[in-house]
């Protein structure tokens, strides 16, 4: 009994090296395109519409100000596969930038539309605004060798203001 699982298991792991090498050649950025008041560019790598009802992260950055400024979050598609709502995180120069990007699908000639509500604290004295969205496939987007700014994490999180309400330590 022992002697067959144990060739199953090794027949079953020798199997996949017939299995093809997996290729990232064909998977593409997907770049979200914000429009005024402060237009803007979000990039999120290999990054890609999951199936209806699934969520995947968002790992990407904003070449916005010519600074190195990442983004992490998550993209959901409804159940329905209606929509596609992205929520992410960025810090551009020091200060944290909260997005919720929601956009129809499946889109007109590979382009999805909707709108994004922002909340950034050096602007609308940190209230939330919305503005209009485009959404696609793209590629070519680098990444600026440009810092982040001169703060560390913490004095970040102390200028964006949520240290007032107890999300972090004091430094």
């Amino acid at each position: 009994m022992i002697l067959k699982r144990l060739l199953a298991l090794t027949l079953a792991i020798g199997s996949l090296a017939f299995l093809p090498a997996v290729s990232w050649a064909g998977f593409k950025d997907y770049c979200i395109t914000f429009t005024a008041p402060n237009p803007y560019l979000q990039v999120g790598r290999l990054f890609f519409i999951p199936p209806k009802g699934a969520c995947i992260p968002w790992i990407g950055f904003t070449p916005q100000n010519e600074l190195n400024s990442p983004s992490t979050g998550v993209g959901c598609t409804s159940s329905d596969d209606s929509q596609l709502t992205i929520t992410m995180t960025t810090l551009e120069g020091g200060i944290y930038i909260f997005d919720s990007v929601t956009v129809a699908l499946p889109g007109s000639n590979g382009v999805q539309t909707g709108t994004a509500t922002e909340i950034q604290p050096d602007y609308n004295m940190g209230n939330s605004f919305t503005v209009d969205v485009s959404a696609s496939k793209c590629s070519g987007e680098t990444i600026p060798p440009g810092v982040t700014g001169t703060f560390t994490g913490v004095e970040a999180l102390i200028s964006s203001g949520i240290m007032g309400v107890g999300a972090a330590p004091t430094p």
